[in-house]
């Protein structure tokens, strides 16, 4: 005969094991949705010979409003799924945090473009983050735009090199950015060496160059 109380005692225990043992059913939920996550982002991501990463080194940038820019620049460059402008906090002598921020940035050769103060792209040109721009000047499209005389960053030793180079190009008429609060004046940029896209790099910075002075 069936015993009517085996089942209020399943209950029981069941009820029990819910009260006393929820974290681990917590934290299976937790893991299963970080996983997904994970699986859903790696998914979704454009591969990097599909996207061009813009880094701006600024005390601020609205980059969470450049998607107008974007979507105007996206059909000249038919090869690319994205467009990517990310803001990096400029670092001072004495703002260890944010220096790290882009010493992190840089050791996962993250970024196409950099875009900053002569200060601080110099300092990176010398740590060896860009390729001399000279050598191959003449066979690339923003040879049409900027004369070589006129390219920037001149350093005569940097990491791996003592004979003297070019590693920049001048960023300062880019009017363009000001409605996204970014202060172009003074401004220089180069691509790091790591870059799977430099000539569609380069490209982007000769639309720049022609779009950007708001002409």
């Amino acid at each position: 005969m069936k015993k009517p109380y085996a089942i209020r005692r399943g209950k029981e225990v069941w009820r029990n094991h819910f009260r006393y043992d929820w974290w681990r059913y917590l934290f299976f939920v937790a893991a299963a949705v970080l996983l997904w996550s994970l699986v859903s982002t790696a998914l979704s991501k454009v591969p990097p010979e599909e996207r061009v990463d813009i880094y701006l080194i600024s005390d601020y940038a609205d980059t969470g409003s450049m998607e107008a820019l974007v979507n105007e620049m996206l059909p000249d460059f038919p090869e690319l799924r994205e467009i990517n402008f990310v803001s990096i906090p400029s670092a001072d002598e004495g703002d260890y945090l944010n220096q790290q921020k882009l010493v992190v940035n840089i050791a996962a050769k993250q970024g196409d473009i950099y875009i900053g103060s002569a200060e601080e792209m110099t300092a990176l040109a010398e740590q060896g983050l860009f390729d001399p721009l000279e050598e191959t000047w003449g066979d690339t499209i923003l040879s049409d735009y900027i004369p070589q005389d006129d390219l920037t960053l001149y350093l005569t030793q940097t990491e791996g090199s003592t004979v003297p180079h070019y590693y920049g190009a001048p960023a300062d008429q880019f009017t363009l950015f000001r409605e996204y609060y970014y202060d172009s004046a003074h401004k220089v940029m180069g691509v790091p060496y790591y870059s799977v896209n430099k000539e569609t790099a380069l490209r982007i910075m000769a639309w720049l160059i022609e779009y950007g002075d708001g002409k």
